[in-house]
């Protein structure tokens, strides 16, 4: 650093103080990219987390230094599993099948209510109302962009940059999903990343981790903007029960609390 320093600075030729050197504009940017290597919150921006580093930080906090301990099958008198066999069994914990055959007669029950609400929706006409830049820019501007994001790496920031150059393109594809009752599959798609739970006495089971799902931020925004879209004429028709308190708007957990204490 002290090379470069002195570097940036030439004798001048009437004497006195040193001034710039003919190429002191390519020695400056060099010298920044430097100080901006060594420490990057003197490049003059947010210093925006990686794909990963969110994660990370987040199994930083969770625990210490430990050994790692591979899965163990309990079907096979706890045999160690391969890290193939690991993820399929991680991921059928997690993410167990919707079988109707294992269905309980509520289960089944609320299963037909659904499908028969479906059919009724699909009969009728529907009107469209398209989505505008407001929409968007309510569910944009409520997201973090320090989060990690899906499979896709865009990050709220990335997508609000977008929609601040052309907010006819994301306007268009919304508006399409939206027209078309269509909700695009590669939006769907989960990153899981697994992490540890503290305290626990064994790292063997797969009840020992937490998994974290991560979803592309412009399917994030579609949800919410379809949930925006349906919350308003459920609550305000009535038609969802008084004691509906997750998911809804200006309802907490303290509301439920108190619910449970009043009756």
């Amino acid at each position: 650093m002290r090379r470069l320093r002195s570097r940036r600075q030439q004798p001048s030729p009437h004497g006195g103080r040193p001034g710039p050197s003919t190429d002191s504009a390519d020695q400056d940017a060099s010298y920044g990219l430097i100080v901006e290597s060594i420490n990057p919150q003197h490049s003059g921006g947010d210093v925006i987390e990686s794909v990963w580093d969110g994660i990370y930080r987040v199994i930083r906090r969770c625990g210490g230094a430990r050994s790692d301990e591979m899965l163990r099958d309990p079907a096979r008198q706890g045999s160690v599993l391969t890290p193939i066999a690991s993820a399929r069994l991680l991921s059928e914990t997690f993410y167990p099948q919707d079988l109707e055959e294992t269905d309980t007669q509520e289960q089944r029950a609320r299963r037909a209510g659904v499908m028969e609400g479906l059919r009724r929706i699909g009969a009728g006409p529907l009107d469209f109302i398209a989505f505008t830049a407001s929409e968007v820019w309510t569910v944009l501007r409520g997201m973090n962009p320090k989060k990690a994001p899906g499979e896709d790496g865009f990050t709220s920031d990335i997508v609000s940059r977008v929609m601040l150059r052309n907010p006819a393109l994301i306007l268009s594809i919304y508006n399409a999903c939206l027209r078309l009752g269509h909700f695009p599959r590669p939006w769907k798609r989960v990153v899981t990343r697994v992490i540890p739970k503290p305290g626990r006495e064994t790292y063997t089971e797969p009840k020992s981790y937490r998994p974290i799902g991560l979803l592309p931020v412009l399917g994030k925004v579609l949800e919410k903007m379809f949930a925006t879209r349906m919350l308003w004429p459920l609550g305000s028709g009535s038609i969802l029960s008084p004691r509906q308190y997750g998911f809804m708007p200006q309802r907490s957990t303290e509301c439920s609390v108190r619910g449970g204490e009043y009756g």
